[in-house]
């Protein structure tokens, strides 16, 4: 019996040509532009709510860390462990963006940092309560007392709970002010006279605004 080789079918895989590489590539640029605006955006909604977050647990365990000792416990601006390539601005020392420092007193080694590295991207700006203050912006840190409420430098007298203080965090890339009008995104942090601390996507200055 004869055997009958099959024939072999040599196949061609035909390449890109240059010209098909070019136009991928030009197709892939095109696209990359396009998406890079809201990627933008969300990256800078990730690190101003992230920012808020870390912030908003370091005052929720400044207040447990006050009533658990009974001692007082203040939250504000580092100065003992700054990030070297960061300096604090004396100017403004309401904005923490060189890194936020939790400690019983100053010069004692802070029971939790949040790093500049940490915050680089952000501005975080206290501000407190114009009824308690006039007007004024008073003192660079918040304070919680061994009860759980906060308490201030310069508070009005009758003002036992101290002031109600709002914590901006927004994109440095959105300039040095914390208008809401000028910030892509802004977030707030509020901390409350009576100890509550609460998260609000939005430029707030009132006690009643962070109950919505």
């Amino acid at each position: 019996m004869k055997t009958h080789a099959l024939p072999v079918v040599v196949r061609h895989h035909a390449g890109f040509t240059l010209i098909e590489l070019m136009m991928v590539i030009l197709l892939a640029g095109v696209f990359l532009t396009l998406a890079m605006p809201s990627f933008n955006a969300t990256l800078q909604r990730y690190r101003v709510s992230a920012a808020a977050a870390q912030i908003a647990n370091a005052l929720q365990f400044a207040r447990a860390e006050a009533i658990r000792t009974r001692n007082s416990i203040t939250v504000g601006q580092t100065t003992s462990t700054a990030d070297s390539s960061c300096t604090p601005d004396a100017g403004t020392p309401t904005d923490w963006h060189c890194g936020v420092d939790v400690y019983t007193a100053a010069g004692v080694q802070p029971l939790r940092t949040i790093s500049a590295s940490s915050l680089h991207a952000v501005h975080v700006r206290l501000t407190t309560s114009a009824a308690v203050h006039a007007g004024a912006v008073v003192g660079n840190t918040l304070v919680y007392a061994p009860m759980g409420y906060t308490t201030c430098a310069g508070c009005a007298s009758g003002a036992p709970g101290g002031a109600d203080s709002f914590i901006h965090i927004w994109p440095t890339v959105n300039g040095a002010s914390d208008d809401p009008s000028a910030a892509s995104v802004i977030n707030t942090v509020c901390a409350l006279q009576g100890g509550k601390v609460r998260v609000v996507p939005s430029y707030v200055t009132a006690a009643a605004q962070c109950n919505n």
